[in-house]
């Protein structure tokens, strides 16, 4: 199994219990357990590791018509500084992923992807789409999965956390960020967001700084009581938001009209893969509908 930058600095922890996480062994929690972890989070704060997810930088002149194709949502509109949840569809309408995109500056976008579906991802934008042949000279597409770790500070008390290691961080409004932040003399990329429905924020650096950042943070939040948290209470918290998660609510087989994330498809955008399947199922009518008991 592939492990995380941290993996050897939890993983013997007391307590944690490791598991097989689409062929990473992440934690499915820690000493204090699911429960706890889950509490913790919405009364207090949790740090998680996510450093299994996927990113790429597509950059290049056509790098935003090249995004705005791709996606569901609306990237032209970005400032620097902001991020946005979309999705990646087939012609058919169903989902390859759902992706957050970062506009760095106009030519050139990080995108951050589900850890199972990143080669595929990767595949798809570089030369299986339909377009793909008419962005082969205006648009990069590099991989930096291997190579970057990402931490998740959330829950209300986050902020306060923040605020000890960077001010100017923690003043950021939500799906904003900042990608040179200085915590512990270590340059992280820094954003308001998160996928619990708390307040929060998920850092980025280098493999090589991610024990030492996880150091940091865990002792900047001792005040405020973080904890680590593992995989089962990020799965509680975000059902509780009713965020989707990949394989579950949203797939290859279910369109994100039938998932009701239908606020993040842009059906007046000009063109997008996968417009004219969704159009004609908001037309004629979604036939079946995510629903929680």
């Amino acid at each position: 199994m592939r492990q995380t930058p941290l993996y050897t600095e939890y993983s013997n922890y007391p307590g944690v219990r490791m598991v097989d996480f689409g062929g990473w062994n992440l934690p499915l929690h820690f000493a204090s357990g699911i429960t706890k972890e889950h509490h913790a989070v919405r009364q207090r704060c949790g740090l998680f590791d996510i450093s299994h997810m996927g990113e790429c930088m597509i950059s290049g002149p056509k790098a935003s018509e090249y995004l705005d194709y791709l996606t569901t949502n609306k990237i032209a509109p970005l400032e620097d500084g902001q991020l946005i949840y979309t999705l990646m569809c087939y012609p058919n309408g169903t989902v390859i992923d759902d992706l957050i995109v970062y506009r760095l500056n106009s030519e050139e976008y990080w995108v951050v992807m589900n850890a199972g579906n990143t080669d595929k991802n990767l595949k798809w934008i570089k030369e299986e789409n339909p377009r793909a042949h008419l962005y082969k000279e205006g648009v990069k597409v590099t991989n930096f999965s291997d190579h970057i770790a990402l931490l998740a500070l959330q829950g209300p008390k986050a902020e306060a956390v923040m605020k000890r290691l960077s001010p100017e961080a923690a003043s950021l409004g939500f799906f904003r960020f900042m990608d040179d932040v200085a915590i512990n003399n270590m340059r992280c990329l820094v954003s308001r967001n998160g996928y619990t429905g708390e307040d929060g924020f998920e850092i980025y650096c280098d493999n090589e700084q991610a024990i030492e950042l996880w150091k940091t943070l865990l002792e900047a939040g001792r005040d405020e009581e973080l904890i680590p948290c593992g995989l089962g209470s990020r799965d509680t918290l975000r059902l509780e938001a009713r965020l989707p998660l990949y394989g579950h609510e949203i797939s290859e087989e279910i369109t994100p009209l039938e998932a009701n994330l239908t606020p993040f498809v842009k059906l007046d955008k000009e063109e997008f893969c996968g417009k004219e399947a969704l159009m004609e199922q908001h037309l004629k009518g979604v036939p079946r509908s995510l629903r929680g008991i």
